[in-house]
């Protein structure tokens, strides 16, 4: 058997004929279950081994810095190493090659790639000196996020914005939701942000998109010369490309028009986030010459579960027509229950999450508790305490978001971009005796155009400076110049991230904390310590705050710890469980009451469309009759989604008595 073969082997018919196109646009509908990581990563294998691409000719871009990882491992396993081939999130590939030509259209391509924290510091300030407090600052945060992933910038937001609303698509009412809470400073506070962001030659992660599309605009030589480079591209989670996204795709693909495209459009959710699931929609006619495979075929879920989760989706006319196959065997419940109140639904997920577990010999992270918002996870996570039940609320920060990795990092930040005044004043603070007023202070006359590690020894040596915050100051001076040095010197960043972590003092603060998560912070640490020693092997500080700064965003999933997962419906796009809770299924939640007609109610219908899809075998759909918010307790009607999914919803009530416990609970039906 040939190597092409064997990458062949194994896949379904479907799987097989998307794999093996050939040159060309594709277009794989690829419903939950259907193994579309599987395809995308053969196809990049089938590519290689039949002689059409080199691995460094070919860009595999994904949405998330997991997928990201997961889809290098499954090359590396198929070809016996990735070769070349560049596996990576949209930000990553913008930011790759804006590094190396973004002189072009003259941005610094020594500039920092200013992450959330920072960006919300900036915004704050900017808004400031228009008189608006911090909520309505992340209000125009928001704004000015979704109009730079629609290409919009700041003088013609106005425009944009009076053209948009009212237009009746999803992408208007996304934007209408979004800009209701600013007020009409956006414009204003939008060009001074920017502004800011030129002075400290930042770019935020909307920026790396933005400039990435200017630049093959402007440049169209640099738009061919990449496109000589990245002769294949294959894109995952189409349907999640927002304009910006679509935009840098078809200036990149625009002369050879070699784009797989992998998505499905019943699976598109982000639109709050300007995603337009238009995008997949009209690939078609974006590629009149695509060939289109749907793959059908679920290997995830029992029929219980994909019949109700097919027959939900049919409801919406915004699609591709495709159907769920359940290639599972009959097994499995699906079910859907309605209770009092919150109080009892949450007592009865959790012990009906015990009694699982013991009867089925399963792991406590077979389970997953999925809502639409936040603020419901409280009432759930205190029954699983009270009985016991090891949990994880996924979306918490991760590890480069962690505000001692950050410390450490920000020392390194301040000398590659001797303009970085975030960090600059982030570092400032962590001295002992060192203020707010000495800070900016010191950051002003950075901004001028001095030294960082000069400036601060002339702060200390003026008039009305104490004696700790002098001897901070100066020791911090220090500290930056043995960092440039080993910088220009190229010391290994773990050397460097040590030194930073130690020559200011900062780990024998961490290290007087014996409490548990003191220690854990000391631990994080070393562990940042570990990845630069990684990171050392192939790069240096530049790609270590790279990758720092691309992934400051990510949320914990838990990891491998054993316990329940809870998480909104977001966070569970692209994972499975044995057991799944869909709760809070009424109408105001889900659909959400700022989503309850039009295209988005459309998008929540996916919305519970993905969730009930997560699950492999059980699948427990709830509702209350009240809940309580704001102190307040409200009556509830089930949502529209629970008849769509042929649930029969009843109004009578039934008691039960479980392992001694008891609850009035309505039982809206079983499949």
């Amino acid at each position: 058997m040939t190597h092409e073969s064997k990458i062949l082997s194994g896949l379904n018919d479907a799987q097989k004929e998307a794999v093996s196109h050939g040159p060309g646009p594709l277009l794989v509908l690829a419903g939950p279950g259907s193994g579309k990581t599987r395809v995308l990563t053969h196809r990049v294998a089938w590519l290689v081994t039949s002689g059409l691409a080199r691995p460094e000719e070919i860009l595999a871009v994904t949405f998330t810095n997991k997928a990201a990882v997961e889809m290098k491992q499954r090359i590396q396993n198929l070809l016996g190493g990735t070769g070349g081939v560049r596996a990576q999130t949209f930000h990553s590939a913008c930011l790759y090659v804006l590094r190396r030509d973004s002189a072009k259209i003259g941005i610094d391509p020594k500039f920092t790639v200013v992450d959330e924290e920072a960006r919300r510091e900036l915004l704050v300030k900017v808004a400031k000196e228009f008189r608006l407090d911090p909520p309505d600052a992340a209000a125009a945060g928001k704004a000015i996020s979704f109009a730079k992933n629609c290409l919009v910038g700041p003088d013609e937001f106005p425009k944009w914005a009076a053209e948009k609303t009212g237009e009746g698509s999803l992408l208007s009412q996304k934007m209408a939701e979004v800009v209701s809470g600013c007020g009409d400073a956006v414009p204003e506070v939008y060009a001074a942000y920017q502004e800011m962001l030129k002075k400290v030659n930042g770019l935020d992660f909307d920026d790396l998109l933005f400039e990435a599309v200017r630049l093959f605009r402007e440049r169209p030589d640099v738009a061919r010369k990449w496109a000589e480079i990245w002769k294949w591209v294959l894109v995952d989670e189409y349907q999640d490309t927002n304009r910006a996204q679509y935009e840098w795709l078809q200036l990149l693909v625009k002369k050879r028009r070699n784009v797989t495209a992998v998505g499905d459009p019943d699976q598109s959710i982000y639109g709050w986030r300007a995603a337009d699931v238009e995008n997949i929609l009209r690939f078609k006619e974006h590629f009149p010459e695509a060939k289109v495979v749907a793959l059908e075929k679920n290997y995830r879920s029992v029929p219980a579960v994909t019949s109700l989760a097919d027959r939900l989706i049919q409801n919406n006319t915004r699609r591709e027509k495709k159907t769920l196959i359940p290639v599972r065997p009959d097994g499995g419940e699906a079910q859907c229950l309605s209770f009092t109140n919150e109080r009892a639904e949450a007592e009865f997920l959790a012990e009906k999450i015990s009694a699982l577990r013991g009867g089925q010999g399963l792991s406590w992270s077979d389970f997953a508790v999925l809502y639409r918002v936040n603020a419901l996870s409280r009432t759930y996570e205190e029954a699983l305490a009270k009985r016991g039940v090891p949990y994880v609320v996924v979306g918490s920060v991760g590890f480069w978001g962690r505000r001692e990795i950050k410390d450490v990092l920000a020392h390194l930040r301040v000398v590659v971009n001797p303009r970085d005044v975030v960090s600059l004043r982030r570092v400032c603070l962590l001295q002992p005796g060192v203020g707010e007023a000495t800070a900016a202070q010191v950051a002003a006359l950075v901004l001028a155009g001095r030294p960082a590690a000069e400036v601060l020894s002339d702060v200390a040596g003026k008039p009305g400076i104490g004696k700790k915050a002098r001897s901070s100051l100066i020791r911090l001076a220090k500290t930056l110049e043995v960092l440039e040095t080993g910088i220009r010197e190229k010391k290994p960043a773990a050397e460097l991230c040590m030194y930073a972590a130690e020559s200011t003092g900062y780990m024998a603060k961490l290290a007087k904390d014996r409490s548990e998560e003191g220690q854990e912070r000391v631990a994080n640490v070393g562990a940042l310590v570990s990845a630069a020693a990684e990171i050392d092997a192939s790069g240096g500080v530049a790609e270590l705050l790279e990758r720092a700064a691309l992934a400051s965003g990510d949320s914990d999933d838990g990891g491998g710890k054993d316990a329940v997962r809870l998480m909104t419906l977001h966070k569970a796009k692209g994972l499975e469980f044995h057991t799944v809770f869909l709760v809070a299924a009424e109408e105001g939640y889900l659909p959400h009451y700022q989503s309850s007609y039009g295209p988005a109610l459309e998008e929540e219908r996916r919305l519970c469309f993905v969730g009930a899809t997560r699950a492999k075998d059980c699948l427990f759909v709830t509702w209350c009759r009240e809940r309580t918010n704001w102190g307040r307790t409200a009556w509830n009607r089930p949502s529209r989604f629970l008849k769509e999914m042929g649930f029969e919803v009843n109004s009578y009530l039934e008691t039960r008595r479980l392992s001694g416990t008891r609850w009035t609970d309505r039982i809206a039906a079983e499949l």
